[in-house]
């Protein structure tokens, strides 16, 4: 068995394993077949090269490691959505939030930030209003993020009304909120 953690790292636009140059295609159709049954290749090493890609504005070689997933958690469909978030495409997000529930994914916390932000930005008040219905009823609307995210939508939505009333029910709050 092998192990790769760490061994990888970004470096003038590739990925160096040592002072070996390999490209992503490389190490997954090389390495694939021998890790076969084991789901932390599957899923912990694509998240985390995901992840690299998203935060070097790669998204769509970040996609490209999503569809070859052979499966997603919500940790890898949070990094998809973020990522297209980060990078400007609300829509994007949306989207794919929309693949998501269909896929039967519950959303954690962070995801629905994410998709918080995809909505304000896109000015999609009708799914921000069940997205911030379903923080109330899953307890995340306990989480200050959340809730500073659930007014940032309702504000750039125009409902200035609903923002306060989220604001005036928030327990805990920062110099954000």
């Amino acid at each position: 068995m092998h192990t790769f953690v760490g061994c990888f790292h970004w470096k003038g636009g590739s990925w160096v394993c040592g002072e070996t140059w390999v490209s992503v295609e490389f190490i997954f159709d090389e390495y694939d077949s021998e890790f076969v049954y084991i789901v932390w290749w599957r899923y912990v090493s694509r998240n985390i090269l995901m992840s690299q890609l998203v935060k070097r504005d790669d998204i769509k070689g970040a996609y490209d490691v999503f569809l070859r997933m052979p499966g997603r958690s919500v940790r890898s469909w949070t990094l998809k959505i973020s990522g297209s978030v980060q990078c400007g495409k609300p829509k994007e997000a949306i989207g794919l939030f929309s693949e998501m529930e269909e896929a039967g994914v519950r959303p954690n916390e962070v995801m629905v930030v994410a998709v918080l932000v995809a909505c304000a930005d896109w000015g999609d008040l009708g799914l921000g209003r069940r997205i911030h219905e379903f923080s109330n009823q899953s307890g995340f609307s306990k989480n200050v993020r959340v809730s500073n995210t659930v007014i940032e939508m309702y504000v750039k939505c125009g409902c200035l009304e609903d923002a306060c009333k989220v604001f005036d029910g928030m327990k805990e709050r920062t110099i954000v909120s």
